[in-house]
């Protein structure tokens, strides 16, 4: 099912005046999720819809259940559940998975918080480590076919010129190697964000985006031609994309917490 356009091309922080964007990574479990509904709809470039839905449900700490519904471009809907179960003492999150195809699987993600790692085992067979380290995260894959592969994300931020520079340098199943980098800069006086990428394939691409406080906007422009503008209410975030054509794609996406 391609829902592709519900993904934002880019992904940077603007708080107080100042970029602190963290992308080594961190693990949010959703075992730790208020109780909310979310909704997702989006018309792309060529006027065709998709809509998703998610209910989640549970407590602090125990456990959680998430259904998620959506609607495809091409009219074609799929359901998928989750049933997650917070074991404190044994420091696991144990999940039973139904997917949008109906099929099911397990999952067991183990939380050593001495050694900072996450590892997460499925019944299907695949496996997958994240471990964090001074500012570097690493995650090594394994698939049910028992190949193997890493990403290793580092990131340092340099105060004087405002620059945060992230490097993911991985290495596909079938020993395939690439290198992404990113630099964003944030200019006070500008108040906005410039971004060059050098991607897996080499090619480069730069962005720069700016913060309208008064109507909670950022608007990006890309080096494509490209732009992206996407504006912030209380329970409600609205984007629209212009592609290089000058085809506008929107995406709407609105939440609702149902208890503390």
């Amino acid at each position: 099912m391609s829902t592709k356009f519900f993904k934002t091309a880019m992904k940077f922080a603007l708080l107080c005046g100042a970029v602190m964007a963290l992308e080594s990574g961190v693990i949010v479990s959703d075992a730790y999720a208020k109780t909310f509904n979310r909704s997702t709809s989006a018309k792309g470039f060529k006027g065709k819809t998709a809509k998703a839905d998610h209910k989640v449900s549970g407590a602090k700490g125990t456990g959680y259940k998430r259904e998620s519904n959506v609607t495809g471009p091409n009219g074609k809907t799929g359901k998928k559940t989750v049933d997650g179960k917070w074991n404190k003492e044994n420091k696991t999150l144990d999940r039973n998975v139904t997917g949008y195809n109906g099929k099911e699987h397990s999952t067991q993600t183990k939380a050593d918080k001495e050694n900072k790692t996450f590892t997460t085992t499925s019944s299907n067979g695949g496996s997958k480590t994240t471990s964090f380290d001074n500012g570097t995260k690493t995650t090594s894959y394994t698939n049910k076919n028992g190949k193997t592969g890493t990403k290793t994300t580092s990131a340092s931020y340099d105060q004087e010129t405002k620059t945060l520079t992230t490097t993911r340098n991985a290495t596909g199943p079938n020993g395939q190697t690439g290198t992404k980098t990113s630099q964003s800069t944030y200019d006070p006086e500008t108040k906005s964000v410039k971004r060059n990428v050098t991607g897996y394939n080499g090619n480069e691409r730069s962005s720069t985006s700016t913060y309208d406080q008064e109507s909670k906007t950022v608007n990006t422009e890309y080096s494509n031609g490209g732009k992206r503008s996407a504006t912030y209410e209380p329970g409600k975030k609205t984007t629209t994309y212009t592609n290089p054509d000058g085809e506008t794609a929107t995406k709407e996406t609105t939440w609702q917490k149902i208890n503390d």
